[in-house]
């Protein structure tokens, strides 16, 4: 009978997560779509300046083979791989315009869940109003930028040394075009752990804040059950689920030494927050696990289609609604 009620807890926890990792899967989804967009873009501006400047980096007066080698003189060689590069600066705020609408949008997921959760938490309807525009948020926000630039910077130095490194080995034109475009094939398959990872930690930033506007007193870890499950984050579930900590507090997480306010803290290294499907549970004092787990099932977790259509129906209203996109899929 105890291993059938641990069974059960499990299967119990299992579709609580679902139901939470369903609740942002189509923002996540939007992201993705951007990020393959813009990496399609900027390949398409590196071969075009391949070709731009095909017809000067061969020496003059050589054969007709050497004239389909790359030979760079020297001297020129690094200005001529930077001719090919795409440029760094537009591109970096070509992602970020088109991805921080999704961002603010997580974020303002992230928080209403944590609202809604801690009204029924009190049996009440009415959840109280998350504030998007907290101050604590706008560091984060800002936190996350600076780790989508680290995108653009990472694939930029990935080409200029894959590009040197062919041009040492002679290789043509046409050679150095397929490099060019296994690298963003490389870059194009990262395109949705970058969308889940910087999503889901916009979400759970403000899931975290949002308990804080609250005023949850406790936390609980709940880890993924299919993505990157870390044996280390489900040893912190069960540390937390038996053991709930202060919402204020830091997790440990467990057998690591390593702490964070919540899954994907930007503070977190990535092997911990690569990928990770984690979030957490508000709690209160003395609330059993069954009783955690029914208030959550009961209603499930708000979802980002579910605040689409109500910020739509508020604009419609007339009334004061937070931007955000009317498309995400687009």
């Amino acid at each position: 009978a105890g291993a059938d009620a641990v069974r059960a807890t499990e299967a119990t926890r299992a579709k609580l997560w679902a139901l939470w990792r369903k609740s942002w899967a189509g923002l996540e989804k939007a992201a993705r779509s951007r990020v393959e967009k813009h990496f399609f873009e900027l390949r398409s501006e590196v071969l075009a300046n391949l070709d731009r400047v095909a017809s000067q980096i061969a020496p003059p007066g050589s054969d007709a083979q050497a004239r389909g080698r790359v030979k760079f003189y020297p001297d020129k060689k690094r200005d001529l791989i930077g001719e090919l590069l795409f440029d760094l600066g537009p591109a970096g705020d070509k992602l970020l315009a088109t991805f921080r609408p999704l961002v603010r949008a997580a974020h303002q997921l992230g928080g209403e869940q944590s609202m809604r959760e801690a009204a029924d938490a009190r049996g009440s309807d009415k959840p109280d109003q998350f504030n998007i525009r907290d101050p604590r948020l706008d560091a984060l926000i800002r936190g996350r930028e600076n780790k989508l630039r680290d995108v653009d910077n990472t694939l930029h130095r990935r080409l200029a040394g894959k590009i040197a490194e062919s041009v040492d080995q002679g290789k043509s034109v046409n050679e150095i075009a397929d490099v060019i475009r296994s690298e963003f094939n490389f870059a194009g398959k990262r395109a949705q752990v970058i969308a889940r990872t910087e999503i889901g930690a916009a979400v759970e930033e403000s899931r975290h804040v949002g308990r804080e506007q609250a005023g949850v007193p406790l936390k609980s870890w709940l880890h993924s059950r299919k993505e990157t499950g870390r044996p280390s984050h489900a040893s912190t579930e069960h540390d937390t689920t038996a053991n709930p900590i202060p919402n204020s507090e830091d997790f440990t997480i467990s057998g690591t030494g390593v702490s964070c306010a919540h899954p994907r803290d930007s503070r977190l290294p990535a092997e911990h927050s690569i990928s990770c499907g984690c979030t957490t549970l508000a709690r209160y004092e003395n609330d059993t696990i069954k009783a955690v787990m029914d208030r959550y099932l009961s209603r499930g977790f708000l979802t980002w289609e579910s605040l689409q259509r109500r910020n739509l129906n508020t604009t419609t209203q007339g009334k004061d609604a937070e931007p955000c996109p009317s498309n995400p899929t687009d």
